[in-house]
């Protein structure tokens, strides 16, 4: 049960960097086809960055709403 919670805390928590490192890991697997060696690394780092930003996004976005909401 501790572990069960605390991993669902620390996924909670951490999600958008761990969204990151799993598209990352996609834009290695995808770069690596495309691109070869080179093409893993850009791979990889684009999709983290990326999908970093677009999750921070949704989360400032969501936690907007969710004040709009509470303010009515």
């Amino acid at each position: 049960m501790g572990a069960t919670s605390n991993t669902t805390d620390y996924a909670v928590e951490n999600k958008n960097r761990l969204g990151g490192a799993a598209a990352g890991g996609g834009g290695f697997l995808l770069g690596m086809m495309l691109g070869g060696p080179v093409g893993a690394v850009i791979g990889g780092l684009a999709a983290t960055a990326t999908t970093g930003v677009a999750l921070e996004s949704l989360d400032e976005h969501t936690r907007l709403k969710q004040l709009e909401e509470e303010e009515d």
